[in-house]
């Protein structure tokens, strides 16, 4: 269900069901700038709010965010900060969990439980880090050392996490080097994963070896293994399966640090992405059957996430890794990920794959998928503007299916294509690139278009016209681009 879906059904529950609606967002702060993004996230609920009026009351928490502050400005705001007897009470209750001179030493558990309140400034999370950073001391002045130099929750946030984490790793790196080893893949598979990974996904993803065949169960290491050597930074939804870095805090880290820390790991994960996808096992070519598919993927967990992320990660490495070309020519492999090979790698933004296939025999650049969905739209939705050029320049291919997106540079070399119909109405949505542009609210490619001699602002689609379509999302500078156009009919 798209983002749009949802806010329509908030809309007609708050209109037409209930005369009062609450909604509720936890952790707003953690709302990524991926996807919908944090931003039009908010302008799109509270756009909702002073749509519906009176009937809708939002409550959010959220870490003293600036940008989310302000768009809270006249609202109640409360700060949530747990009590240090609240903090105490789970120090008492973790403590046994520290080496024997702390469980024998009553005096020892006084000022591990004093300093850590004292520090962790009503943070629960870094009450959990430090205490973590307790369990490997054998000695009281070992214990007392690391707590004389716990960074204060008084500094700022992101310092203070950020030292726990360090401490944390350096930690993992004191392990055995196979501890060491599975605990570094562990977290880049985590962090830079692009969907949440179960914990069985995972399992199968660190049992493939590179320029393997097959799967092979007698190399899978148990997930509690995994999580008993990431040194507290790895924990399990166990309602959802999921495995995920202890708090949102420790994702933004290792974001920041991977670099420092993985160097290597999209090239790595492409390689055991493409490993996978390639296996014998799925040389069957495509499953047409929902039943089949559905089963495909139940027995085979990684299958979907392969799929449909080995370009994603492999897109890092501006060079051809083996295993990506090994995958590539497996055509029944390919077929069986459901979509070609030139589609794939359009989509995924891997100009070095696309010109090798378009210079193989066969390949089609207007092959589609099963959406109806062009080589080079995928490339345009997805701002490839290397990988458009170089289609655009392939005799026969159609430019008309994309020129939708808000990728400005895309759309004046598409405007400038000789073959170029700017009032082409895609398929199944029936509507122009205006009336797209002007309903996502693509200001400068409404610009465009407007400026082309051969755009019609007055066309309709799924009986709407772009000002019509503007208006509805509130894109104030388009509608005044749109009712400024002399051809406009602002009835």
């Amino acid at each position: 269900m798209s983002f749009d879906e949802i806010l329509s059904i908030l809309r007609s529950v708050a209109t037409t069901i209930y005369s009062r609606v609450f909604i509720t967002v936890d952790a707003l702060d953690e709302c990524q700038v991926s996807d919908i993004g944090r931003t039009k996230f908010l302008e799109a609920i509270l756009n909702l709010q002073a749509e519906c009026k009176t009937r809708i009351n939002i409550f959010a928490t959220s870490r003293f965010i600036p940008e989310i502050r302000e768009r809270f400005t006249n609202a109640i705001q409360r700060e949530i900060v747990a009590h240090p007897d609240d903090v105490r009470r789970y120090l008492d209750g973790h403590i046994q969990g520290l080496p024997r001179c702390v469980r024998q030493n009553p005096d020892l558990q006084d000022e591990i439980k004093e300093r850590i309140t004292n520090a962790v400034d009503g943070m629960f999370l870094l009450a959990k880090l430090y205490l973590d950073a307790l369990k490997g001391k054998k000695s009281p002045k070992a214990i007392q050392k690391t707590l004389k130099d716990l960074p204060s929750g008084f500094q700022a946030y992101d310092e203070t996490y950020d030292k726990a984490y360090e401490d944390a790793m350096e930690r993992i790196e004191g392990q055995i080097n196979d501890e060491k080893e599975l605990a570094m893949q562990v977290i880049y598979w985590i962090t830079c994963s692009k969907t949440p990974l179960t914990t069985s996904q995972l399992e199968i993803a660190l049992a493939i070896e590179r320029e393997s065949f097959e799967s092979d169960e007698d190399n899978i290491c148990p997930v509690e293994d995994m999580v008993s050597v990431c040194a507290g930074l790895v924990t399990i939804d166990e309602e959802s399966g999921i495995i995920r870095l202890v708090h949102y805090t420790a994702q933004q880290y290792f974001k920041r640090t991977q670099g420092k820390w993985f160097p290597q790991m999209e090239t790595d994960m492409a390689a055991i992405c493409c490993t996978y996808l390639s296996f014998d096992q799925f040389g069957s070519g495509i499953w047409l059957e929902d039943k089949q598919l559905k089963q495909r993927e139940e027995d085979n967990v990684l299958y979907s996430y392969a799929a449909h992320n080995w370009g994603l990660h492999a897109r890092e490495d501006s060079t051809l890794i083996p295993e990506v070309a090994t995958f590539l020519e497996k055509q029944a492999q390919v077929e069986a990920a459901s979509q070609s090979q030139l589609y794939f790698a359009a989509g995924n933004g891997q100009e070095a794959v696309v010109r090798l296939l378009l210079a193989q025999e066969g390949v089609d650049p207007e092959s589609m998928d099963s959406y109806g969905q062009s080589v080079l739209s995928l490339a345009a939705e997805n701002g490839h503007l290397p990988i458009v050029k170089l289609l655009l320049g392939i005799d026969g291919v159609d430019p008309n299916h994309a020129a939708e997106e808000g990728h400005e540079a895309i759309v004046k070399l598409l405007l400038a294509h000789e073959d170029i119909a700017p009032d082409f109405q895609d398929s199944p949505l029936k509507a122009t690139a205006l009336q797209r542009a002007a309903e996502n609210g693509h200001e400068g490619v409404v610009r465009l278009l407007l400026a082309h001699k051969g755009v019609n602002p007055d066309l309709y689609g799924r009986g709407e016209s772009a000002l019509s379509l503007a208006t509805c999302k509130g894109h104030t500078g388009i509608i005044q681009l749109l009712q400024d156009h002399k051809s406009i009919n602002k009835a």
